[in-house]
């Protein structure tokens, strides 16, 4: 009986001793979880804390951590994203207000100063250039208001069964002419049967259009705009196309930024105020789709629109 007792004496004090070490063990790792985690915070970096060791718990611990730590992260680095565009959007959208201002400003100054035109024909054309300017200041900012109404939610956007198929035909039926006088041939792919998706009606009329019209003016160069609507598993995709100059592979992910413009477009003959892409974008989502850019410059450029199968 002795012998097992003093066995059992030993085999506990073990176990003592293997426990302390143990407890020795999570508190230098927690000490140096502690250590790693405040430099991480003074020294403002994306570093994880990385810790070798056979505690179940404190790997656990560890990988929570880290998770934490790539969280922030990501939700720093968006943050420096959006601070950037929200800068870029200020600057060009005071570019964009600038110059019909400048042209309203001038063309004031005409008419009410020292020697004004006589001539009413004159006077008629010159209120008309104001009219004009104001027209295009309204309606950027009307643009830049309902991208941001959408963004924040405050725009109802009820979702119903949808005929992609049909959407399609009537889009290219409104742009036939402008198509035409263009000169471009057109490229046709829409199944005869119906292809419904769950969506909005006016939305994706107003996704579809957007697409159209830039394919005719900034793709016209290739000749050709194209049209397809096809089912993709669970989705419907309607895909708008051209063979123009295109995007290079720097500007793909940024095409769909608020008031985002590619390097030339200045000028308005090329470019327009970079809310259209952004709304049609902001208008997939919230119909639950989606709106990708595929872009082999002067090959194949097209938007696709995917919305939920019904």
């Amino acid at each position: 009986m002795v012998p097992i007792l003093l066995a059992a004496v030993a085999a506990l004090a073990l176990a003592v001793v293997w426990l302390a070490a143990a407890m020795r063990r999570r508190s230098r790792g927690f000490a140096y979880i502690r250590r790693k985690l405040d430099d991480i915070v003074a020294g403002d970096t994306a570093e994880q804390v990385l810790l070798h060791t056979g505690d179940r718990g404190l790997r656990e611990l560890l990988v929570a951590v880290n998770r934490l730590l790539a969280a922030g992260s990501r939700t720093k680095a968006e943050y420096a994203r959006k601070e950037a565009a929200q800068r870029t959007l200020l600057a060009n959208l005071a570019h964009d207000l600038k110059t019909p201002l400048t042209v309203v400003l001038g063309v004031t100054e005409t008419l009410t100063g020292d020697a004004p035109p006589d001539d009413r024909a004159e006077r008629s054309r010159l209120a008309a250039k104001v009219h004009g300017k104001a027209e295009e200041m309204r309606g950027l900012m009307n643009r830049y208001f309902e991208l941001a109404a959408l963004e924040a939610g405050d725009r109802e956007l009820p979702l119903g069964k949808l005929d992609a198929a049909e959407v399609c035909r009537s889009g290219m039926l409104f742009f036939y002419e402008s198509i035409q006088a263009h000169g471009l041939e057109v490229a046709i792919d829409i199944p005869d049967r119906p292809l419904f998706a769950l969506a909005n009606d006016d939305a994706a009329s107003r996704v579809l259009h957007n697409l159209l019209s830039n394919a005719i003016r900034y793709g016209g160069a290739g000749g050709i705009v194209g049209l397809a609507a096809r089912e993709e598993g669970e989705f419907v995709a309607i895909e708008v196309w051209d063979r123009g100059q295109g995007i290079d592979e720097r500007h793909r992910q940024l095409v769909f930024e608020r008031l985002y413009t590619l390097e030339d477009s200045r000028n308005r003959a090329f470019q327009g105020s970079g809310l259209g892409l952004a709304i049609a974008r902001s208008l997939a989502e919230r119909m639950g789709g989606t709106l990708t850019l595929d872009s082999r410059p002067g090959e194949r450029t097209s938007f696709t629109l995917r919305l939920k199968r019904m």
